[in-house]
This record gives structure tokens, C-alpha cells and sequence, in this order.
């Protein structure tokens, strides 16, 4: 039954995704793809060990920036950061 209820919950993401424009097939692919899947992953871990917990997060020249910011905050910390 879980399994079941999993491969539900897939093709509604894959449905509510394509009603939004996104291609189906390259989807599928990439969804079932277990080399992207492994990179993923990958990421993931690269992101919790910067302590990275939620989206958004940023890390900029090794500094964690959690959580959502301004537009005007994230250039000013990006060029303040990059400059030091």
C-alpha cells in the first residue's frame, strides 16, 4: 500500500509539473534517472554539512547565508564578500 501511495504521489507531482509547462518526458527521465538522482544527493550533503538546513540557503566565499533576503541585501553581502 505505501508503495502504491508513493507511485501515487509521483505522477501527481509529474501531472501538476507538466500542467505548469514542464515536459513530461525529459521530467521522467531526469526523475528516474539514477545518476542525477546520486548527484542530488550529493548536493545535499554538501548543503547540510555547510549547515545548510532549508531553501533558500547560500553559502558566498564560504559564508552561510540561511533563509530568504532581500534582492538588494544578497548583492550588497555577494559584493562585500567577494571584495574581502
Amino acid at each position: 500500500e505505501n508503495i502504491s501511495s508513493m507511485t501515487d504521489q509521483i505522477q501527481e507531482t509529474i501531472d501538476y509539473a507538466v500542467s505548469l509547462g514542464v515536459d513530461e518526458t525529459n521530467l521522467t527521465d531526469c526523475y528516474y534517472d539514477a545518476d542525477k538522482y546520486y548527484e542530488v544527493e550529493a548536493d545535499y550533503a554538501e548543503g547540510f554539512q555547510l549547515g545548510i538546513t532549508g531553501t533558500p540557503g547560500f553559502v558566498i566565499n564560504g559564508y552561510l547565508v540561511p533563509g530568504a533576503i532581500s534582492s538588494d541585501d544578497l548583492e550588497y553581502l555577494v559584493d562585500f564578500l567577494l571584495a574581502n
